[in-house]
């Protein structure tokens, strides 16, 4: 993702998840070039989220874990 799109994406974690610490933007290489990732903590684990849908995904799956 370009790095609007992951700059909007770390504020959404932040802002949607009490349990998760952003960590920040991370710039990676790839077959198509470059684009961004965004590292969070998550209790003892370090994530990357390459997207909104994956983000969207692991945070439906905790919603779903806290019902």
């Amino acid at each position: 993702m370009d790095k609007a799109t992951a700059d909007a994406l770390a504020t959404c974690i932040s802002q949607e998840a009490h349990y998760a610490h952003v960590k920040g933007l991370r710039k990676v290489s790839h077959a198509e070039g470059t684009a961004y990732v965004v590292e969070v903590t998550i209790g003892p684990k370090d994530c990357i989220f390459a997207s909104f849908q994956e983000w969207e995904h692991h945070h439906a799956q905790v919603q779903a874990l806290g019902e």
